[in-house]
């Protein structure tokens, strides 16, 4: 349980480095072309996140590191939100992870609330995106902890062990 709270003490002890970090020319500039790449090959019917990512790829390989694993992070994320627009407004999902939003979203288009049908979708990417983001943050300490435990004590059978 101490180790745990040193972990937690050394991400707190991080945080303003990572804002800095965040906050900087590179990065802010790699987010925006993520999120714009991604909102774009996302609204093109057929067209998905990963393939996104793959097309995008060859802009960050004059990049440092951070930002570039920061833009493809951004593309991904952006790309499954960007595939709601098509499925909202021409009841065609953009990806096929935005199949659900067909059914309520042009309807709602149908009817005259296309925007506020896109308000919607993208509120709830964003919530969602940023409430999943924390809980990986602060659980994923806490997990790393039980998959060690369970492997210590041979509860997993890991085959490449042998």
């Amino acid at each position: 349980m101490e180790q745990l709270l040193e972990i937690y003490q050394a991400m707190m002890g991080a945080f303003p480095a990572f804002f800095g970090e965040l906050f900087s020319v590179e990065m802010v500039v790699a987010l925006l072309v993520g999120v714009v790449g991604g909102l774009i090959i996302g609204a093109l019917p057929g067209l998905n996140a990963t393939t996104g990512i793959v097309l995008l790829m060859p802009i960050t390989y004059t990049m440092s590191p951070v930002p570039a694993l920061t833009m493809l992070m951004a593309i991904y994320t952006a790309g499954i939100m960007g595939g709601s627009y098509s499925s909202i407004l021409i009841n065609t999902p953009g990806t096929s992870s935005s199949v659900a939003t067909l059914f309520d979203g042009y309807l709602m288009t149908r009817k005259g609330q296309a925007l506020k049908a896109l308000n919607t979708s993208i509120f709830s990417s964003v919530f969602g995106g940023v409430v999943s983001a924390l809980a990986l943050l602060l659980i994923s300490p806490l997990l790393a902890r039980v998959a060690l435990f369970l492997i210590r004590r041979n509860i997993f059978y890991l085959a490449y062990l042998d």
